[in-house]
Formats: structure tokens, sequence, C-alpha cells
């Protein structure tokens, strides 16, 4: 593929997601954990299992498990997208023979096998992503315990 340069496309403004407010929004849910469920209103409890969970990348639903509970699954609080988009320009492979896939690129005369795939007709693309570290005050669930911590 041919690699033209590595910025962002014209126009493109990253917004990282505001980690103060949304450990604040977390800290509400945290705080304030449902004992009921938010589709059917029974009891969430079942002593085999929690029925608060959090996610990997930190969502936090509710599950209703408890006796005559309708076992469905509720969100009580949806994690930022911490994902940072690396961008890559290439080039935006043409074929010369439409009716070819393969056939030489009219920009820069390799085949369509040398290039990248780009959704974008400017060529952008995301190459890859990087992610936005967590303040070290983010409450963090421990499956082991069933708890959070940094929740003071």
């Amino acid at each position: 593929f041919l690699l033209i340069r590595m910025s962002h496309p014209p126009g493109y403004v990253f917004a990282p997601p505001d980690l103060v407010a949304e450990r604040l929004k977390k800290m509400q849910v945290i705080s304030s954990l449902p004992s009921t469920c938010g589709n059917c209103g029974k009891g969430l409890v079942d002593k085999a299992q929690p029925a608060i969970r959090e996610t990997a990348e930190g969502s936090i639903f509710s599950y209703c498990m408890g006796p005559d509970g309708c076992s469905g699954s509720f969100q009580l609080y949806k994690a930022p997208d911490r994902r940072v988009p690396k961008w890559m320009k290439v080039c935006p492979y043409t074929p010369s023979d439409h009716a070819v896939y393969g056939s030489a690129c009219v920009h820069c005369g390799e085949g369509g096998a040398y290039h990248l795939a780009s959704n974008r007709p400017d060529g952008w693309t995301i190459s890859g992503y990087d992610q936005i570290p967590l303040p070290a005050n983010w409450p963090l669930w421990n499956k082991n315990t069933n708890t959070w911590s940094n929740v003071k």
C-alpha cells in the first residue's frame, strides 16, 4: 500500500470524553444501585450471582435474576468511548479498468492488492486506535469481590 502521511482528515475534530464528568456520573450510579428490575419491577436478588455487573469496557448493567424475574438486563451506565483514532492517508484506489478489480490504479499505477481499504473517497482511513488512560481515581470493578475501588 502507499502511505502518503499520517495526521487526520480535513475538518476532523477529535473530542475526548470528559472523564471528570464521566466519573461523577458513574459514582452516582454506584451510590444508588437499584434493588428492583428496571424492566419488570421485581427484585434483582440472586444469592448465586451478583445482579449488578460491570463489563470489561466499564458499562454497568443490572440483571433480573430474582425469583419470577424477567431475566432481562438494564443498562445503568454507559462507559465513555476512550478510543482515539489513528488516521492514515492512503492512495484512494481507482482502477484504470473499472470492470477488473486489481487493475492498475489511475493515481499510482499499483494494483488493488497494494492498497489499504478506505471507505472514504479522499483516501483517509483509520489504521488503529490509542486509548485515553483512566484517571487514577476512576472506580474500578473487582469481579472477585463484586465491589468497586476508588468510590470515596
